[in-house]
């Protein structure tokens, strides 16, 4: 047993003896391994997700390169379309340039449809609106657009229209705004005018008899007489009255008998306006009547209102006015004469034009 102990001790005594001759290796040269590792493993994950980008980048700029192709396509599509629009407009408007000039409507025919409407609205303004300065002016625009013509067969229209000017510029114009306004006047007067008093009138009529019935010659006592008995007749008091006695205005028929006779004022506005004399002579004259009735005449207002409306009664609202038919029958003769127009063959141009289909994007 002791001899096999002692080899044991001697290997042991070796390994330990050859162990303190190797050199020990510092603790740093692991850390740096391990750190080396770390960043090969690092730089191969971002190498990984590098290329995984690069793929999804490929595949991107692939899809954008056939959209951008499909666009150019659709581009040449609309600008193929664009050219077919721009082709049927410019067969369109060379149409409608034929149509016109087939069916007449040239410039000159314009001008004379122009100059037409403004003989007719004329016409129209002296028959219904009785405006003569409208009407002036009027044939006045036609005349302008007839000379611009310069035709020598438009002459006789052009002296139509200069004939026609100088009648109605020669009629005596009616100053329709002054009349209202006087109108207006003594429609606004009328609420201050002073009414009668009935009361005031009878006792100035009792007191004028009894000064006429004093003023008689009789001697002296008869009349002494007189009084005694006209002292004993104070008693019993007769009046015979051979007027119509007429009862007092109340305020509220005071506002009637104003309103009416406002109310007769405006219908002769209305008359003015519409030429109607007879309306209009009828409702000054009402109107000067009941002023003349109801209210103090001696007042100077009354006699103001009642001056103005015998002046307005006076005035003349109707005017003669002329006919427009010599300028009318010139225009017409002149649009007759205008070529006739083949309107079959007019519209064959229109049925050549096709309709060209909508564009889709």
């Amino acid at each position: 047993m002791a001899n096999t102990d002692k080899p044991t001790d001697k290997v042991e005594t070796e390994q330990t003896v050859v162990d303190s001759d190797k050199p020990a290796r510092p603790a740093g040269s692991k850390i740096a391994i391990m750190l080396s590792l770390i960043a090969i493993i690092v730089a191969l994950g971002g190498i990984y997700v590098v290329s995984k980008d690069w793929q999804a980048m490929q595949s991107n700029t692939a899809s954008l390169t056939n959209q951008a192709d499909q666009v150019t396509d659709s581009l040449a599509e609309i600008q193929q379309a664009l050219a077919a629009q721009q082709a049927a407009s410019t067969a369109a408007q060379q149409s409608i340039t034929d149509l016109e000039e087939k069916t007449g409507r040239s410039n000159n025919g314009w001008v004379l449809a122009e100059a037409k409407y403004l003989i007719n609205l004329a016409d129209y303004n002296l028959e219904f609106s009785h405006n003569t300065k409208t009407a002036i002016a009027l044939l006045q625009a036609a005349d302008r657009r007839v000379a611009s013509l310069n035709g020598l067969k438009l002459l006789k229209l052009r002296a139509a229209l200069t004939d026609d000017i100088s009648r109605l510029s020669a009629l005596p114009e009616i100053d329709l705004t002054g009349l209202l306004l006087k109108i207006n006047a003594v429609s606004s007067a009328v609420a201050k005018l002073p009414l009668i008093d009935k009361t005031q009138s009878t006792q100035q009529d009792k007191k004028s008899a009894d000064s006429t019935t004093a003023s008689t010659g009789q001697p002296m006592w008869k009349r002494g007489l007189d009084n005694t008995l006209a002292t004993l007749k104070t008693l019993v008091v007769i009046r015979h009255n051979q007027q119509n006695i007429e009862p007092l205005i109340s305020p509220k028929q005071q506002s009637y008998l104003m309103e009416n006779i406002q109310l007769q004022l405006a219908n002769a506005q209305w008359a003015l306006l519409n030429q109607q004399p007879a309306i209009y002579q009828h409702s000054l004259k009402q109107a000067s009547n009941w002023i003349q009735h109801y209210f103090v005449t001696n007042s100077p207002a009354t006699k103001s209102a009642l001056t103005t409306l015998a002046m307005l009664q006076k005035q003349q609202i109707v005017q003669q006015l002329p006919k427009l038919s010599q300028s009318l029958n010139a225009i017409n003769s002149v649009l007759n004469k205008q070529p006739p127009t083949d309107r079959s063959k007019a519209t064959e141009p229109a049925k050549k034009i096709k309709k060209q289909p909508a564009v889709e994007v």
